[in-house]
């Protein structure tokens, strides 16, 4: 979507980037706060235009608590083991289709238990998060 393009939510007509204009409902501060959410999102949308809110969740899961494994991602997160694993894998450096992935999140082997994996940001994923954190507090 480009940035002319527009976004629409019930009660709120916004330009990615853009002001809104209320047509009813949200207060003044909420709509900023749906602006700066819209925002925020755009980056995975340069990614993948139809970026999968699961994917979203999953990288802001590692960007919240680096080092876990797929456990405690999926427990997080609300869902089976197996699916937050695909998730991972996905936004990691190769799909689930060993084709190439998005590339913001990497694992080892933890040290202590050789069969499990901690997950952290790749450097393109903390460039990311930044891009991001950055879009948020405009």
């Amino acid at each position: 979507m480009a940035m002319t393009d527009t976004f629409t939510l019930p009660g709120v007509n916004a330009r990615w980037g853009g002001a809104a204009v209320a047509t009813k409902g949200l207060p003044d501060a909420e709509q900023k706060s749906v602006r700066n959410l819209l925002s925020a999102l755009e980056p995975f949308r340069d990614l993948r235009a139809t970026m999968p809110l699961q994917y979203v969740t999953a990288f802001l899961l590692v960007c919240h608590e680096e080092g876990l494994g797929v456990g405690d991602y999926a427990e997080r997160a609300g869902v089976s083991v197996s699916v937050m694993s695909r998730h991972l894998l996905d936004i990691g450096d190769r799909n689930r289709h060993m084709e190439e992935g998005f590339g913001l999140v990497t694992y080892r082997a933890n040290p202590m238990e050789l069969r499990k994996h901690e997950y952290m940001l790749t450097d393109k994923g903390r460039a990311w998060a930044h891009k991001i954190l950055r879009q948020w507090e405009r």
